[in-house]
């Protein structure tokens, strides 16, 4: 979003976006490494979370192929 004295003046589409920055017209965003891994929202416990329910995903449909059951596509 364009923003012109603090009042939302148009949305931009990515390449209007560099096509700005690139003329200088606008600033770009000066965000550091360090500033974007502060800003994750995820720790350890809720990224191994994540991983153990990825793994019984894939380990009932791996179930549900070896006895010839069907995947529905709410499981999908």
């Amino acid at each position: 979003m364009l923003y012109v004295d603090g009042k939302p003046c148009q949305t931009l589409s990515p390449d209007h976006l560099f096509a700005l920055i690139r003329t200088r017209s606008i600033c770009g965003s000066t965000l550091t490494a360090k500033q974007i891994r502060d800003r994750s929202k995820g720790n350890i416990i809720s990224k191994g979370l994540i991983l153990i329910q990825g793994f019984w995903f894939i380990l009932q449909l791996l179930s549900r192929t070896i006895y010839q059951l069907e995947t529905t596509q709410f499981e999908m």
